[in-house]
């Protein structure tokens, strides 16, 4: 989510880790070409990609923080970070999203969408996340009553933590275990309020992580947020966002592909 009280044509890259900290070859290496290389060190600074998408050095808590990407491709990696906070409050979400958020919409996107004119969204995401720290890597989804492009969204925020480090599953009371698409998640949810305004919180935890899912669905986290009243289909989906809650350290955090639709 970003800051949990704010806060989301396919690109293949070939790709093979050979550090925790340093970047996966591409395949332009691999044949020689040139690799352009393109750093974001300004807070709230952004870079459309791939024609559809937009990397957004989101942060809020702590600065120092650089992102790097290559040849405009939807990829972008954690090259510096200064998050250290022991609070429950995030220091940074640097990400990548389809969609408009804050008064920027990425180019081309179809959002923001009512729900209930949703077709089949599903998102693509390949992680290098080995990164010390405390961090999560998780899917972002902002939800308005209404349609808005900017401003702080005040319907929901659905977040699918795919990895985290240094975390345990919480034990609240109202959270429960769920089956989607064949896999176990924890779910929970609370209300959060900032800036005048208030939103649902929902939450699905997978209990095995993985570091990259392949056209995964996201119709069915929506619905299960829908029964539980959580969100509402009159409402307008804005963002499909793909990033790391960084609470300390997290450099080297990668994403080497990202694809998103609606």
């Amino acid at each position: 989510m970003g800051d949990p009280a704010m806060r989301p044509a396919i690109a293949f890259v070939t790709l093979a880790a050979v550090s925790a900290l340093a970047w996966p070859a591409t395949a332009t290496a691999a044949t020689g070409e040139r690799t352009t290389r393109i750093s974001m060190c300004r807070r709230y600074q952004h870079l459309d990609v791939d024609d559809r998408y937009t990397v957004y050095n989101d942060t809020f808590g702590s600065p120092g923080q650089c992102l790097v990407n290559r040849n405009r491709w939807a990829n972008f990696q954690v090259t510096a970070s200064k998050a250290s906070t022991r609070s429950p409050e995030t220091q940074a979400f640097p990400d990548i999203f389809y969609g408009c958020s804050r008064g920027w919409c990425s180019p081309g996107t179809t959002l923001p969408m009512r729900i209930s004119a949703l077709k089949s969204p599903e998102a693509s995401w390949y992680n290098h996340d080995q990164a010390g720290g405390r961090w999560n890597t998780a899917f972002d989804l902002w939800f308005s009553r209404s349609r808005q492009t900017s401003g702080q969204p005040n319907g929901a925020e659905l977040m699918i933590w795919l990895n985290e480090r240094s975390f345990q599953l919480p034990t609240r009371d109202h959270g429960r275990y769920v089956r989607i698409e064949g896999t176990s998640w924890y779910f929970d949810h609370w209300r959060p309020c900032r800036q005048g305004a208030c939103w649902n919180y929902v939450r699905f935890w997978r209990l095995r992580t993985v570091w990259h899912v392949h056209n995964l669905r996201l119709a069915p986290f929506i619905q299960a947020a829908e029964r539980a009243g959580l969100i509402k289909r009159s409402w307008w989906l804005e963002t499909i966002s793909a990033g790391y809650e960084l609470w300390r350290n997290g450099r080297g955090l990668a994403t080497t592909r990202f694809s998103a639709r609606a």
